[in-house]
Parts: C-alpha cells; structure tokens; sequence
C-alpha cells in the first residue's frame, strides 16, 4: 500500500495547542506543521484571560469587604454591649 493514496480524513488530524502556535500532526502520514496564533487568536485569548482575572479580583474584593463589614459590626456590637453594662 503506498502512502501517498491514503486519504486524509478528520481521523488522521490531531491538533495540539499550545502559548503561540498550534501543532497538527497528521498521524497517517506522520506529517506535522506548526501554525503560528493569529492576532485573532492571541487578542481572544488576552481577552479571556482579562475576563477571568478581572472577575477574580473583583470576588477577592467583595469578599474583603464583607469581612471589613463584620469586623466592624462586631466592633459596634460590642462597643454598645459595652456601653450599655456600665450604665
């Protein structure tokens, strides 16, 4: 059987991504290419990463401020169980 009249179908593309490039191996004929990213690929993926850091930041935040929120009304609490027992 000679190689070159296999044909090529989805089968024999694999495809590995890595930061910059995708390789497509073609696992029939033992070809493989390297496929330099895009400026779309690089600005979507810039742009998923923003999202997820963005979002992070923002929970790490809320969850600051929550417990700045119970530190002080503990404070408060306290102050006033204060106050009120040496009435």
């Amino acid at each position: 059987m000679n190689i070159e009249n296999i044909e090529i179908t989805k089968d024999c593309i694999q495809k590995v991504s890595n930061i910059g490039n995708d390789i497509v191996h073609n696992i029939c004929n033992g070809e493989s290419y390297i496929i330099p990213w895009g400026s779309a690929d690089w600005i979507f993926n810039i742009a998923i990463l923003s999202l997820f850091a963005i979002t992070t930041i923002t929970l790490l935040a809320m969850v600051v401020v929550v417990i700045i929120g119970a530190i002080n009304l503990f404070i408060e609490k306290w102050r006033q169980n204060k106050w009120n027992q040496e009435k």
